[in-house]
């Protein structure tokens, strides 16, 4: 790629919530907390003292005073609806108000059988946890259990004294960030996008998505925040409101982008969207015992295993990439920032005899490897990028819930300035395309929607293998669509329309 010259954006860094730009690996503790709006002036009375506590993306100057808590807040669409907001111009994304349990979009994402919405413990189509009845959606984070319970505390009293809210459902995480593995055993938080604006272009690994690695270029901060310009040089289409509806004149007007013609502008529009974000929240349970024993079953040995879960992963469980490290394990190249991350499938494994070319890693990050050549399969494949914010569940530190078949599995968080060309893109054209990348009946072998029909191939020379009647080792059990709002339309809807 061509080295990018112009001048990065000023993010208003204390107006963008901070899950959007930080890892919060210091809070290795969360809990999400569901929220029903039953009254709305009392909700939004407790909303207006709650934005005090919201956590920003600012930096701190001394690391070593960072908070002991952190708060988020997000809303479906339902509940910027409770709320009071109009959205008149139509001018929210469709998936995001149509919600991710939507029966055309459900099959888009491969939530069927077992994953099908109407199975879901929350966000399903019906039911007392239906997706019509998740409002609001309340992150905390901590950097103890005990520091993480007192806040929870804290802020169901406060719910309790406003009123007007009704809890529906809590998840509880926990992200060791010693090793920072998923329940399958492999380091997870690695490939973040580096983003435009914020941080030091340096080389950096499970860290809060700052660097880019040698290589690569930041991604432009519209691809994740509204009110920034994307991949494509434009302004996200932005949800507005009409001026009338700012009596308090607390909101922006929308900025006039000449690439986007359709987005309303001019005096009679507010912008709501300026320094948001959506997200993407999934419930995956993951089948640890199922997965080791297919592992097993096929690999021959406990090397063998360990070595073909790693070839459907695309990675070793430290988090060394095969495509760096073919034959065995490397922790040292998965501890050293500069070369976790260093690698190109296409320059350095054209035909997938180190990665297979069906892997996880490989699938959700293409990088070069896509047609018609590298340069624009670069280009391609960084206008699909998301942050990933995901933590594991039921897991404790040792870690032998999974291995006693209790439900365990990944909070799945995604955020992006685009549902359905980010997220929804990569689900439906990368993860679970059969023939991604010129393969044929291939799905992701670890999140895909596989039925024992799928195969995984694993080239190499002379032969490649195809390991046969691959099961699907992660189920869907709830999720939905939000979105982030920054700070000043978080005081937009406290002060009401």
């Amino acid at each position: 790629m061509k080295e990018n010259h112009h001048r990065p954006p000023k993010l208003k860094l204390g107006e963008i919530q901070g899950v959007i730009l930080r890892g919060y690996k210091h809070h290795p503790y969360s809990k999400y907390i569901f929220l029903q709006v039953e009254d709305a002036a009392r909700a939004r009375g407790w909303l207006s003292r709650l934005i005090g506590d919201v956590t920003t993306s600012e930096k701190w100057h001394d690391p070593t005073k960072r908070p002991r808590h952190g708060l988020n807040i997000a809303f479906t669409y339902a509940g910027l609806q409770r709320l009071g907001y109009e959205d008149e111009k139509g001018t929210f994304s469709r998936e995001f108000k149509e919600g991710m349990p939507e029966e055309n979009r459900a099959r888009v994402l491969g939530d069927t059988g077992e994953s099908d919405p109407e199975k879901w413990e929350l966000g399903g189509r019906q039911g007392p946890l239906s997706k019509d009845d998740l409002h609001i959606l309340l992150m905390l984070y901590a950097s103890h259990y005990a520091a993480l319970e007192e806040q929870a505390k804290v802020q169901r009293q406060r719910i309790a004294a406003a009123g007007g809210l009704k809890e529906l459902y809590e998840q509880g995480c926990y992200i060791n960030p010693e090793n920072n593995q998923e329940p399958f055993g492999f380091r997870d938080g690695l490939s973040q996008p580096a983003v435009e604006g914020y941080g030091k272009r340096k080389a950096a690994a499970d860290t809060e998505g700052v660097a880019a690695p040698p290589g690569e270029e930041p991604i432009p901060a519209g691809e994740f925040i509204l009110g920034y310009a994307n991949a494509y040089g434009q302004l996200p289409i932005t949800p507005t409101v009409p001026v009338a509806r700012d009596p308090h004149n607390i909101l922006p007007f929308v900025p006039p982008d000449p690439d986007q013609p359709d987005q309303p502008v001019g005096d009679d529009v507010k912008d709501f969207g300026q320094n948001g974000s959506y997200m993407v929240y999934r419930k995956l349970q993951q089948d640890v015992v199922g997965f080791w024993e297919f592992m097993n079953r096929h690999g021959g040995s406990f090397e063998g295993a360990q070595k073909l879960a790693a070839k459907f992963m695309g990675r070793w469980p430290s988090g060394a990439p095969l495509v760096l490290c073919p034959e065995k394990d490397d922790p040292a190249v998965a501890a050293d920032p500069s070369r976790v991350n260093a690698f190109m499938f296409h320059k350095e494994d054209e035909h997938g005899f180190k990665c297979p070319v069906g892997s996880h890693i490989r699938r959700s990050n293409p990088r070069d490897s896509l047609e018609p050549n590298p340069e624009e399969s670069v280009i391609v494949s960084n206008r699909h990028r998301i942050i990933r914010r995901g933590r594991p569940y039921g897991v404790p530190e040792d870690a032998k819930a999974c291995k006693h078949r209790a439900p365990c599995g990944i909070i799945f968080i995604a955020l992006n300035a685009s549902i359905k060309r980010q997220f929804e893109f990569v689900q439906q054209t990368w993860v679970d395309d059969q023939k991604f990348d010129g393969l044929y009946d291939n799905k992701d072998g670890v999140t895909g929607d596989n039925d024992q029909m799928t195969v995984m191939v694993i080239q190499a020379q002379p032969v490649r293998r195809r390991i046969r009647n691959v099961p699907r080792f992660v189920q869907v059990k709830g999720g939905g669509y939000f979105f982030l709002p920054s700070i000043t339309a978080l005081k937009y809807l406290a002060a009401g329309a």
